[in-house]
């Protein structure tokens, strides 16, 4: 990812994107707050189209997203993080918004 969105303003936004709630986790909101940091700092903002915002997250680097998993689930001290046995759909449902154990 280069230009626009980096991968740190790109983590950045999804961050943001986790962080809130309804019309402030979609992406339209994303691109917008990335666009006024951007204009604040007097540099290339993107247009308010979210496609490519969209595709530059999906293409996020899967070590990075699991570092920073690492970070936000903890102390910020490295910590293995299992991709599949703790959220596979026949093992836990959700209830009030959270996954839990049947």
């Amino acid at each position: 990812m280069n230009g626009v969105y980096s991968t740190a303003i790109v983590l950045w936004a999804f961050m943001s994107q986790v962080m809130r709630d309804g019309k402030e986790a979609a992406c339209q909101s994303a691109v917008a707050r990335i666009v006024a940091y951007l204009t604040k700092r007097e540099r290339r903002a993107p247009v308010a189209d979210t496609g490519n915002y969209c595709r530059a997250r999906a293409k996020l680097p899967e070590g990075a997203l699991k570092e920073l998993s690492n970070i936000v689930a903890g102390d910020g001290s490295p910590q293995a993080v299992d991709d599949t046995s703790d959220l596979q759909p026949d093992t836990h449902y959700y209830r009030n918004g959270c996954i839990a154990s049947q």
